[in-house]
């Protein structure tokens, strides 16, 4: 969450599904809430939905132009909204962008690897090799994600299969 609200681009809404967690997050994303309440926006469900389904609530109440994927263990760097934003309304045709990423030890702060990001590709090569980009490196425009939202109908990857589906639409 800091590393979003430490963004060099304003215009930022966070949203936050908590899938009933049983330790001390609720009360954090409430603080969060509560300290910047004209950017955050925490969703506490009543029951665990699941990550595909908890997913899919917090895409539902997104309204921005851009959708940022971002899991809990995920940060994201300095200007990484400023310069995907600022590709995206270069490129009005592109649906999805993405980058490589520096998988690290939060513990130790040491990289661990780089995931490098292969260049562009088709929904087939996606689909047959698997994806070529981490989740939290994506960004889609939002007018393009399906209707539908995610599929909740599967209960890992989704990510990867809004942004084939994303790209299909």
């Amino acid at each position: 969450i800091e590393s979003v609200l430490k963004q060099e681009y304003d215009n930022v809404e966070i949203v936050i599904g908590d899938d009933l967690s049983q330790d001390s997050t609720r009360n954090i994303l409430l603080e969060f809430e509560k300290k910047y309440p004209e950017k955050i926006k925490v969703i506490l469900n009543k029951v665990n939905l699941g990550v595909t389904k908890n997913a899919d609530v917090v895409l539902k109440e997104c309204i921005g132009k851009y959708l940022f994927l971002l899991a809990g263990d995920d940060l994201m760097l300095p200007g990484k909204i400023k310069k995907q934003v600022r590709f995206m309304e270069q490129n009005s045709q592109c649906s999805l962008c993405y980058h490589s990423l520096d998988v690290f030890d939060s513990d130790t702060d040491k990289t661990l690897f780089y995931s490098y990001a292969k260049k562009a590709g088709t929904i087939k090569d996606v689909i047959k090799y698997g994806p070529f980009f981490g989740s939290c490196s994506v960004v889609l425009r939002t007018q393009d994600i399906p209707n539908q939202g995610y599929d909740t109908r599967v209960p890992i990857a989704s990510d990867w299969l809004i942004c084939i589906d994303t790209l299909a639409n």
